[in-house]
């Protein structure tokens, strides 16, 4: 038999790592699970080496773990008691190849991958629309549409499919609410809604078992892109007092280029994720993982970023 194992990495994707699921079988070894998302040209990102268990993960604390950027060490240290590493990916560019090797008492694991050039963000545009929200069956509610116009950097390979990631975060100025982090609506959007929309039969083969399944990530792939250029929809919505007062806020739109890998992990994830987390599978539910020796995931991710202040009158 075997049982899903959820491995307790309670750091958020926004933290550069994610939540990794594996299985493990009565009858294997003990592996090492590699989790890491790195945003190249920040400081301070994580890397988690965890060694997988039958019921439950164990941090692999003081782990033996070597960052290098084209061969040559870039960083290396021990993981603390709760099996991360923290280290800079400022110096981290586009097309460096950064691989990660890890070491925990006999066991061993590691991965390499290459750094995806970033998007260009050339200009924004918005508008107002009125969308009917997922968790509304009968009201159209005001959002502001973000026409984001992106192009691909000279040099590209139109040969070769692009993967990226959207992410949102608005802080309302003129009152105390918390500020929120993609609530955002992509319904609009051919790509964002690629495996939602209509026209879902006629995915390519290899993205059939997307069909359905939302977007929880906000990924997306070149396919829409026109002469390298495309013009990303994002529906925010009206704060519920818009009508009543004046209020402003800051928006903030991050646009990743990521990894052929990072994009169908994410993807596979919020496929597992729309499951019963108590279901036992027969089968192993296609998890995507890039780590050699073990399991997980190691992706560098580059960013390219708008930010905007917005005024808004009352009515």
């Amino acid at each position: 038999m075997k049982r899903i194992l959820l491995l307790p990495l309670a750091i958020t994707l926004l933290a550069s790592c994610e939540r990794e699921v594996g299985l493990l079988d009565e009858r294997e070894e003990p592996r090492l699970v590699v989790n890491a998302m790195i945003t190249a040209g920040t400081d301070s990102q994580q890397v988690h080496i965890c060694t997988t268990g039958l019921y439950h993960a164990e941090d692999a604390a003081g782990a033996d773990v070597s960052i290098l950027q084209n061969g040559t060490v870039a960083h290396t240290g021990y993981a603390d008691e709760s099996g991360s590493l923290v280290f800079s990916a400022k110096d981290f560019g586009s097309n460096d190849e950064i691989a990660i090797e890890a070491r925990h008492g006999n066991l061993h694991a590691g991965a390499r991958v290459k750094v995806p050039a970033p998007i260009i963000i050339t200009g924004l545009d918005t508008t107002t629309v009125r969308v009917r929200r997922s968790s509304s069956f009968t009201n159209l509610e005001r959002h502001t549409r973000y026409l984001v116009h992106l192009q691909q950097p000279e040099g590209y390979d139109s040969r070769e499919t692009h993967y990226y990631r959207a992410e949102v975060y608005k802080d309302i100025l003129s009152t105390t609410m918390d500020a929120d982090h993609d609530q955002f609506t992509y319904s609009s959007d051919p790509a964002l809604s690629e495996s939602e929309n209509d026209t879902q039969d006629d995915l390519p083969i290899e993205f059939d078992w997307l069909a359905g399944v939302g977007n929880k990530y906000h990924v997306f792939r070149d396919a829409y892109f026109v002469d390298g250029k495309y013009d990303l929809r994002l529906d925010l919505p009206y704060p519920f007092y818009a009508s009543s007062r004046d209020w402003s806020q800051h928006v903030t739109i991050r646009i990743y280029s990521i990894t052929e890998t990072e994009y169908f992990y994410l993807q596979s994830l919020a496929v597992y994720t729309t499951l019963d987390k108590g279901t036992i599978f027969d089968t192993e539910p296609g998890i995507t993982s890039n780590v050699e020796g073990g399991a997980g995931i190691f992706c560098v991710e580059s960013v390219s970023t708008i930010s905007f202040m917005e005024e808004h009158l009352s009515e």
